[in-house]
């Protein structure tokens, strides 16, 4: 089983291969969103862009979606949408990274 470590919180989670990170995080009390985003959010449609995390690694995670790409162009590839991002293996979340 893959094993998520979300680095702020200092939280370490287990999961399925191909769990959706959006849905994990909120499965385990880890909220992707801030402020009113945390009710104003497009519900993991990659929309609203609020769910934005940092993978320091590209490994182990599904390749950028075609949504990613257009929501998050010119910014870092370490920069993901959570509610787009699948895990196969173990991974390195940083939640609400600085803009």
């Amino acid at each position: 089983m893959p094993m998520v470590t979300f680095e702020k919180e200092g939280i370490e989670v287990s999961c399925n291969a191909g769990t959706n990170l959006r849905k994990l995080a909120r499965k385990h009390g880890i909220s992707l969103y801030s402020g009113i985003w945390k009710l104003l959010n497009c519900r993991g449609q990659g929309m609203c862009k609020k769910c934005e995390v940092e993978l320091p690694t590209a490994e182990n995670v599904s390749p950028k979606s075609g949504m990613e790409e257009i929501q998050l162009k010119g910014k870092p590839p370490i920069r993901r949408l959570g509610c787009q991002v699948y895990v196969h293996g173990e991974t390195v979340v940083r939640t609400h990274p600085a803009k």
